[in-house]
């Protein structure tokens, strides 16, 4: 199971396109180069260290049997990532917009958002072709609903999840059985 850090690169991670894209119109507006290399730096640094990490978990997890109650799609949640990367071309359209206070906000929510214990989907690994589901199951440790990351599609039978793998507390890795 996943460490502190690494639940924290999972979730901080989603903000690497929100920084790929403020560098952009950061360059676009200010013309310097010194604030979006260095946020290209850490976008680029951000998904290096969620590969490694799910990659590790990948490889080093115990695959574990589950019993699921119920099952729905979660990738619409996703697209709520798109609007927020959205914000910093708001910057072009509106020239009063305060970046100091854009980027307060979102780094206030990344720090409740990475320190809790919920799991969200993760823009990247949708990207890498993940899918994610809310699963309710049958489980020795109380927890009920969980997170579980899947390279299949459509999945909307219950049975058809037999084996996974914990990646964190409430973060389930689907392992496909070949049939």
């Amino acid at each position: 199971m996943a460490n502190w850090l690494q639940r924290f690169i999972y979730h901080i991670s989603n903000a690497a396109p929100f920084m790929i894209l403020t560098s952009i119109v950061w360059y676009c507006q200010k013309k310097t180069y010194i604030v979006p290399v260095i946020l290209k730096i850490i976008a680029a640094s951000l998904i290096f260290l969620l590969y490694k990490f799910f990659n590790y978990s990948t490889k080093n997890g115990t695959p574990k049997a589950i019993v699921v109650k119920s099952i729905a799609s979660q990738d619409s949640w996703v697209s709520a990532y798109f609007v927020s990367y959205l914000l910093p071309l708001a910057t072009l359209a509106i020239p009063n917009f305060n970046l100091i206070i854009l980027i307060v906000s979102i780094a206030f929510l990344v720090l409740i958002i990475a320190t809790s214990i919920m799991a969200l989907p993760n823009i990247l690994l949708f990207f890498g072709g993940y899918h994610f589901y809310e699963i309710n199951a049958e489980d020795s440790t109380g927890i009920k609903d969980y997170l579980m990351i899947s390279k299949r599609k459509r999945l909307r039978d219950k049975t058809d999840v037999k084996t996974v793998m914990r990646i964190f507390e409430k973060l389930l890795l689907d392992i496909k059985e070949d049939s």
